[in-house]
């Protein structure tokens, strides 16, 4: 059973989404659609243009049918999201990332890798729990949250085998948003018994699969809502409703440059209703945050300059869950 803590901080994630997928079932089982070669060496290398059908950059989202919907990204937003691809049978997914023209989603028991440019799709087993947020880093790898009863943990994805490993440790409960520095080192945020904020788990490839810590950032008094790393930069971007999404200050963006300490943390309140999920665009120039009606009836996704977090459009008329951008810079 989940934790009532993880039932409200996977409701500001799904944005909504639940209501959308029909009750936000997961993914049905399928065959894997890819060759012997893409099993055993892992997902089809990034590409580097934009795929022709977008004609420009694009936030891209899940729309919550099963498939991916995108929106031309524009300082004005816009209204309505056109389809990308179906027939994807994606469950409810809380977030998705992209490397190059690869978009990674994880949905139920497994992490869908779609290919836009060459339409290749991919599967990897997903056999540590739900998944609630991915990351790529500057390898390729992914890292995805999960969760299963009262266990936590991080599930990795290293290339070429592509392979899942996971990492955990005692801090660990009811991880959420993910993200991953330059170093290598992993992000999560979480709303625990014990611990709201953020653990840093160093760099797997270094050793210590086991050993976190808690960062001592600001106090976070009401939810964790997004986590990102500004690629160009490496700042820690915290996203959180100090006011539990009932009317107050909702979406506050903190940016925390190294070493991340609350000394060094700047916050920007984005002014959300009940903010969840974040991520940037290629430059570091906008910031999309996840947004909801406040009956949390009708999901949305917010506009903001990056890193002062002024207005701009909004994207509405669909139904996004997770939601990445093309083209991205990684890590993301």
């Amino acid at each position: 059973m989940l934790t009532l803590s993880l039932a409200l901080r996977l409701s500001l994630l799904f944005i909504g989404a639940l209501l959308a997928a029909g009750g936000g079932s997961s993914a049905s089982a399928r065959p894997a659609t890819r060759s012997a070669s893409q099993a055993e060496h892992g997902p089809v290398p990034p590409a580097e243009d934009i795929a022709p059908a977008l004609r420009g950059p694009a936030l891209i989202a899940v729309d919550g049918k099963g498939g991916l919907e995108y929106w031309p990204i524009d300082p004005k937003g816009g209204h309505h999201p056109q389809a990308l691809i179906g027939g994807l049978h994606l469950g409810v997914s809380a977030g998705i990332a992209a490397d190059g023209q690869r978009i990674a989603i994880p949905s139920g028991n497994e992490v869908v890798i779609y290919d836009l440019r060459s339409g290749a799709e991919t599967m990897l087993p997903n056999p540590y729990g739900f998944p609630a947020d991915i990351a790529i880093d500057k390898h390729g790898a992914l890292f995805i949250t999960d969760f299963v009863g009262s266990s936590s943990s991080i599930t990795w994805y290293a290339p070429p085998s592509y392979r899942p490993h996971q990492l955990g440790c005692a801090l660990l409960q009811d991880p959420t948003a993910i993200a991953i520095d330059n170093e290598g080192d992993i992000f999560t945020s979480q709303n625990g018994d014990n611990y709201t904020g953020v653990i840093e788990f160093p760099n797997p490839r270094r050793g210590g699969s086991q050993s976190c810590s808690e960062l001592p950032l600001k106090p976070e008094t009401g939810y964790e809502a997004g986590l990102a790393i500004d690629p160009k930069t490496d700042d820690l971007i915290v996203l959180d409703d100090p006011d539990e999404c009932a009317g107050g200050v909702e979406g506050r963006m903190t940016i925390y440059a190294k070493p991340y300490r609350r000394q060094t943390g700047v916050s920007h309140d984005l002014g959300a209703n009940c903010a969840g999920t974040l991520r940037l665009d290629a430059t570091s120039t906008i910031a999309f945050v996840g947004d909801s009606t406040v009956s949390g009836g009708r999901g949305y996704i917010l506009q903001r300059t990056y890193p002062d977090g002024k207005a701009l459009g909004t994207y509405s008329g669909g139904s996004p869950a997770g939601f990445t951008t093309i083209p991205n810079t990684l890590p993301n």
